[in-house]
């Protein structure tokens, strides 16, 4: 009869997990079919919803890129962040809500988005083994800057150019009407990581015309464009009226000259800036994290000070009753010497206790000094990046600004010379 009743149960449990399983296996991860766009600066959500929902708070969620080593972007299990082996490259920069985890959503927030974060990521619930992917675009785009120069012919020539583009740009020119007159692809140097892209193009001086310089991403639909006007004479008449009128437009050429060349300078100089901010908040987090492993360290340390000093109490006191045994064996006292034994033995296995303890806290102590030491080398390597870019940003900025008086010279010579 017992046997009957405890098979019964074993059928029935065994009818639980089956439903179970089944019934975690309808579960799906829904992601979106196309990429995430996002601009390089920018902070992103990466969607990852559990269909149907159900309350993930009390499970194990994973967020991975099998291309990385380690591989792990960020993992949560029982309400906690255990990002002991997440990938440095995203050390405090990522987050999964808990409210969204109530309802099945693990969607994973991505902080400061670089270049390097571009990529297929996998979500993942090792529970219920269901998985799926995300893939990130990471764009990065610059407004071209647009300049006028003459030529000993005479023709004018529009030069366009611009710089920070990722992934490869192509440039276009197009007429006041949008009709498309030349294309050019964009490169980049060998050790570079952003594209450049430049091009000129001889253009006829007519009254009314304009130029549009387009430069744009297929891949990611991101365009930047700027537009000038060549402006007309009109030289029939040698009027009194029309010198002033002839005056005033190459007075306003000039402006436009200056203000573009200007415009030109300061673009390429924000261009030669923006990478010294980055390197600061890097360094400024890495200094962040540096703090809390000394801290961790610290603690670390203090308790395991405090397990040594149980030892040593511990070590006395097996000492003390080693000395008692004796002496009641000497006395012949059986009872007293087992009673005593049994007390030495509890403190011979709090010995052993703390022995592991301590270890495992030197391990730990171990593993957060080399951390220490990888976060101190990235240190010292940003600090002189960071000293250097502002040494060539400085010279840059000076070199750009002798140049600029140089073509605003030029430019303005040309244009006092009789046509």
């Amino acid at each position: 009869m017992r046997k009957q009743i405890f098979s019964l149960d074993v059928l029935q449990f065994s009818v639980f997990l089956l439903q179970t399983h089944f019934c975690w296996s309808q579960n799906t991860l829904v992601v979106p079919s196309q990429p995430i766009i996002a601009p390089v600066g920018s902070d992103v959500t990466l969607p990852c919803q559990l269909d149907p929902v159900k309350d993930l708070r009390d499970m194990v969620v994973e967020w991975s890129r099998h291309n990385l080593t380690p591989r792990y972007i960020h993992i949560r299990r029982d309400g906690l962040d255990l990002l002991m082996d997440q990938n440095s490259l995203y050390l405090g920069r990522t987050s999964v809500s808990e409210s969204r985890l109530q309802q099945g959503d693990m969607s994973l927030s991505l902080n400061q988005v670089r270049l390097s974060d571009r990529g297929t990521y996998r979500c993942y619930i090792p529970q219920i083994d269901t998985k799926a992917e995300v893939t990130l675009l990471v764009v990065s785009v610059a407004p071209p800057s647009m300049s006028l120069i003459k030529e000993r012919s005479g023709s004018p020539v529009l030069r366009c150019e611009s710089r920070g583009w990722y992934p490869e740009p192509e440039l276009e020119w197009l007429d006041s009407e949008g009709t498309v007159l030349l294309r050019t692809e964009a490169q980049r140097g060998a050790s570079e990581e952003l594209f450049s892209v430049s091009s000129r193009l001889s253009v006829e001086q007519r009254l009314g015309n304009t130029f549009t310089c387009r430069v744009r991403q297929q891949e990611s639909g991101q365009s930047r464009e700027a537009q000038l006007s060549i402006t007309g004479k009109k030289s029939d008449s040698k009027s009194t009226e029309l010198g002033e009128k002839e005056e005033r437009e190459s007075i306003m050429k000039k402006e436009e000259i200056i203000n573009l060349l200007k415009q030109q300078d300061e673009t390429q100089r924000l261009h030669l800036k923006e990478s010294v901010p980055e390197l600061k908040e890097n360094l400024e987090k890495t200094e962040t994290v540096l703090r809390y492993i000394n801290d961790v360290i610290k603690t670390l340390t203090v308790a395991k000070n405090f397990l040594m000093k149980l030892k040593e109490d511990s070590h006395k006191t097996i000492d003390k009753m080693n000395s008692l045994i004796d002496a009641q064996r000497k006395r012949w006292f059986q009872q007293n010497t087992e009673a005593l034994e049994t007390e030495k033995m509890f403190f011979v296995e709090t010995v052993e206790l703390l022995d592991n303890q301590i270890k495992t806290l030197e391990e730990v102590i171990s593993v957060s000094l080399q951390r220490k030491g990888q976060f101190e080398a990235e240190r010292q390597q940003m600090e002189k990046q960071k000293k250097r870019q502002e040494t060539k940003t400085q010279q840059e900025t000076r070199e750009e600004e002798e140049k600029v008086n140089v073509q605003v010279n030029v430019q303005v010579n040309a244009h006092d010379q009789p046509q």
